[in-house]
């Protein structure tokens, strides 16, 4: 542990909570202005290819 810079036993459990709360965002859906982007950029991309 040492030689990953783990100096007690508490750093590496706040390491693993905060890995914890990090995977767990993952999974979230992805805020409205995200979609709303994500949607505009395709219609965008529809439109160059038919034009």
């Amino acid at each position: 542990m040492k030689s990953a810079g783990i100096t007690s036993p508490q750093v590496f459990y706040d390491w693993l909570v905060e890995e914890g709360k990090y995977l767990c965002n993952l999974c979230r859906t992805p805020p409205q202005e995200t979609v709303e982007m994500e949607y505009y950029l395709k219609l965008v991309a529809l439109e160059a290819c038919q034009s």
